[in-house]
């Protein structure tokens, strides 16, 4: 009787541990996904700031009101705007 006692309490410990370390690991998983694509997101805003300083920086310089798609030369020279997405 003592050894099917001592192995259902065996069981359960096991069965409480892996389920332990399964929630953990999935919490873990889910925590890191949300935390790359939160610096994902910041990353890409930041360039994008950058990108709007340096064209409002190119506009400002010529005189009047300017339509981009008559200037199409000013987006040619921003940095990363060109490039294709795996050189980025």
């Amino acid at each position: 009787m003592r050894l099917r006692l001592a192995h259902q309490v065996f069981l359960l410990i096991m069965v409480v541990a892996v389920g332990t370390t399964t929630v953990m690991a999935l919490a873990l998983a889910l925590n890191l996904r949300q935390g790359f694509q939160d610096y994902l997101l910041a990353r890409d805003l930041a360039d994008l700031k950058a990108y709007v300083a340096n064209l409002e920086r190119r506009l400002s310089a010529l005189p009047g009101p300017v339509r981009l798609a008559d200037h199409p030369d000013l987006l040619r020279g921003l940095p990363g705007i060109d490039l294709p997405i795996e050189n980025r």
